[in-house]
């Protein structure tokens, strides 16, 4: 294998490059162990960058009308293996319900009801819009292909994509427009190695992963921040393991308060990697702070309908409650429950809150937005900011994980 020394031809080159060149590179014969760690690197870079994923868009919502735009490149609508029509730059394409078929049309032109539909980029980039009419949403833009049936009354779409276009769109979603590239760069190790941890999560139901919270948050291509694909791209393949070798159960939120979660007081299972820590890191994120305000009469009716009990005679500084670090129950005169429940119940930010009564209300200070397990969002930012790595802000939040190719 030839391999060039320095930087591109032309370049001016440092006295420490090989052969200490100074204008010109140096075709030099590479050592084979040299040969084949670049050539093992570059299979199992094409290797993740080649490999798709089946994401169903609008999981939750049960679309029944669309309107499909080509943005970039040439698409060709086919059912069945056959091509129905090919469609241009701008063009839009209106798919809907119609019984249980899909019944595919643009302006002027009536293609036809068909039991599956493919949607296929014919160009080597492309990409498109879909704006969804019934229900009425947001217009988002994706890579890749999209794969249309009817299931129980409403469109099953399915965007057949890239693994690494998939994981930017996961990582703008998830980790907002404007933040730190060393930050999206730890947001896309967490992305990934979630996604392939769960890649047949929806087998049975035809495709791989949703597009909602219960696998990824996923509303489409990174647009709006260039440092996304940086991120992706300089983490490619990249996923984290524990001491095993097993890819971890990559959790985050949003801001945890100072004081991460243990894995086993949200899932009630424990993993060494998924402990509490305190940090500094999040303490004036904007969610760090929440608050909330319930009357005393519907909050003893609540906890009576919990099973609470000699709550009546209690005063309202009875109620006073304090969290001394993170809690896994609210105890009262002896009776108890999760204040994980208390937290889906009442919507709170987080579980971790303190009561303060004042006459006939209580007020609840709240602090850490989500459920507290695994990686800060706000915390690594700031990390970020002060000039950590990715690798540091993994090593902080995953303790004993390796970061490593996923083969």
């Amino acid at each position: 294998m030839l391999l060039r020394v320095g930087k591109q031809w032309g370049d001016t080159y440092s006295k420490t490059a090989i052969y200490k060149q100074d204008v010109l590179p140096t075709l030099v014969v590479a050592p084979k162990w040299v040969c084949l760690i670049l050539l093992i690197y570059s299979l199992s870079a094409i290797s993740a960058q080649g490999q798709k994923v089946d994401i169903s868009l609008f999981h939750s919502e049960k679309p029944q009308t669309f309107m499909f735009t080509s943005m970039s490149g040439e698409y060709e609508i086919r059912s069945e293996g056959k091509a129905i029509e090919s469609i241009i730059k701008n063009e839009i394409i209106h798919l809907s319900i119609d019984k249980d078929k899909i019944n595919v049309r643009a302006i002027g032109t009536d293609f036809g009801n068909f039991s599956h539909v493919e949607i296929v980029g014919l160009s080597r980039v492309s990409s498109f819009r879909v704006k969804l009419i019934t229900p009425s949403l947001e217009s988002r833009s994706y890579e890749g292909n999209l794969i249309l049936t009817v299931e129980l009354g409403h469109l099953k779409i399915i965007n057949h994509v890239a693994l690494e276009s998939y994981i930017a769109g996961v990582v703008e979603t998830e980790g907002g427009p404007s933040s730190p590239l060393e930050f999206y760069k730890s947001q896309a190790l967490i992305c990934r190695t979630y996604a392939l941890g769960h890649i047949n999560r929806h087998e049975n139901e035809g495709f791989q992963l949703c597009d909602g919270v219960h696998c990824q948050a996923y509303h489409g291509m990174s647009m709006n921040n260039h440092d996304v694909e940086i991120a992706t791209e300089a983490t490619v393949g990249l996923v984290i393991v524990d001491q095993n070798g097993k890819l971890i159960t990559a959790a985050f939120h949003s801001n945890c308060g100072g004081e991460t979660e243990n894995s086993e007081n949200v899932w009630t299972i424990p993993l060494p990697y998924l402990k509490s820590i305190e940090e500094d890191y999040c303490k004036q994120g904007p969610h760090s702070k929440w608050e909330s305000s319930i009357k005393i009469a519907d909050w003893k009716k609540y906890l009576k309908k919990n099973g609470f009990q000699n709550i009546d005679a209690l005063s309202s500084d009875d109620y006073s409650y304090k969290q001394d670090g993170r809690q896994f129950y609210y105890v009262l005169k002896g009776d108890s429950m999760r204040l994980k429940k208390i937290r889906a119940d009442w919507k709170f930010k987080s579980t971790y809150f303190w009561i303060i009564p004042v006459d006939d209300v209580l007020f609840f200070k709240g602090i850490g937005y989500g459920h507290g397990v695994g990686l800060c969002q706000e915390g690594a930012m700031e990390m970020a900011r002060q000039g950590y790595t990715y690798q540091q802000i993994i090593d902080h939040y995953y303790k004993n994980t390796k970061i490593v190719k996923y083969q």
